[in-house]
């Protein structure tokens, strides 16, 4: 007997999420992060600071999945 295949059914998710959002969220963590992570710095808002930063700058990314039963796209703006 032949068997045929049948076409694998793809869904596609797409999300778009807010970079206020999520900042927002991470907000909180980022004092305890910043002295965790760098103990002996001098500055420690100012990490906080860079941190934050880099967070908003995320602003424009599109990160995409690509799974052979699922896509799923993820942008945040």
């Amino acid at each position: 007997m032949n068997a045929i295949a049948m076409p694998i059914q793809r869904r596609t998710v797409r999300l778009w999420l807010p970079v206020l959002l999520p900042a927002v969220l991470v907000l909180p963590l980022l004092p305890i992060a910043a002295l965790a992570l760098i103990p002996g710095s001098p500055r420690p808002f100012a990490a906080v600071w860079m941190a934050w930063r880099v967070l908003l700058a995320c602003a424009g990314t599109t990160v995409e999945v690509d799974a052979p039963h699922a896509r799923v796209s993820i942008r945040l703006f």
